[in-house]
């Protein structure tokens, strides 16, 4: 009787255990389940932190599970790609997005996107070798002193519609330091050219002086003409001319400069005066 009973109360306990084990395991499988399910939403929203803590919490349900250590893995290889895109770091960003799309039992979807991450670095990289080397044709045409088409050939690089996102920073500065050269030579040359224009203007203006043109009243200025002035205050017969300068030599500029108050240079307006 004692043994049956004993064996009865041993049947109960494993039954139990087992009803127990078999509720646990069930509970674990459904959290499981449940977070990677979520991973790979999370994945599809891209938002890729909150698709890595969904798959870690699947490997810390189930830690022999392939399926959540690929998952877990293919996440980091993918954001340590993005992070060093974001830094301009092409090859390896290129590296880990490929270490990405090739993860055994990660999820499919990261991995077409791991591809299409793969193809823009690839485009990147060509843009940067197209724009370095219209630079380099640049700069040689900025050491011919051809400014102008130096900056006509920067703007095939400043006019692409690319050229202002972040992975092209390095060759914007680059572009922008040669164009503010290049400005800065052809402003000067203007500049050179506007000051020998206005000295060659300044030039005929005193050979036409010279040449006493009737519709040039600057011959009877006291600055411009002293001759002029000078013969027509001694002939006024107002006063005789004081001055130690020889008239006869004024329209080459004064000879000396004297204290004399009626000497055209040192007093002109007292000269003036006196012609009136």
């Amino acid at each position: 009787m004692k043994k049956w009973i004993s064996g009865v109360i041993t049947l109960v306990v494993v039954i139990l255990l087992g009803g127990w084990m078999y509720i646990d395991h069930a509970n674990k499988e459904n959290i499981y389940q449940t977070n990677l399910k979520n991973g790979n939403i999370a994945l599809q929203n891209h938002d890729y932190n909150q698709a890595k803590k969904d798959f870690q919490k699947a490997l810390d349900t189930k830690p022999d599970s392939k399926k959540a250590n690929g998952s877990v893995s293919q996440v980091e290889k993918y954001t340590d790609g993005e992070r060093q895109l974001r830094s301009n770091d092409f090859v390896t960003a290129k590296n880990s997005f490929k270490m990405a799309a090739n993860v055994e039992n990660g999820s499919k979807d990261l991995a077409n996107q791991a591809q299409q991450k793969i193809k823009e670095v690839k485009l990147i990289t060509a843009n940067i070798n197209q724009f370095n080397k219209i630079y380099k044709a640049t700069v040689q045409q900025h050491n011919e002193k051809n400014y102008q088409l130096s900056n006509d050939t920067l703007n095939q690089i400043l006019d692409d519609d690319t050229i202002n996102q972040s992975y092209y920073a390095d060759v914007l500065a680059k572009v922008k330091d040669l164009k503010k050269s290049n400005d800065k030579s052809i402003n000067a040359a203007n500049k050179a050219k506007l000051n020998n224009s206005n000295a060659n203007n300044g030039s005929n203006n005193g050979t036409n002086s010279a040449n006493g043109s009737s519709n040039d009243l600057s011959q009877f200025n006291v600055y411009t003409n002293p001759q002029e002035y000078a013969n027509r205050f001694v002939n006024s017969g107002t006063s005789s001319n004081t001055s130690t300068v020889d008239n006869t030599n004024i329209a080459n500029g004064p000879l000396s400069v004297t204290n004399d108050p009626y000497d055209v240079y040192t007093n002109p307006n007292e000269y003036s005066n006196r012609f009136n």
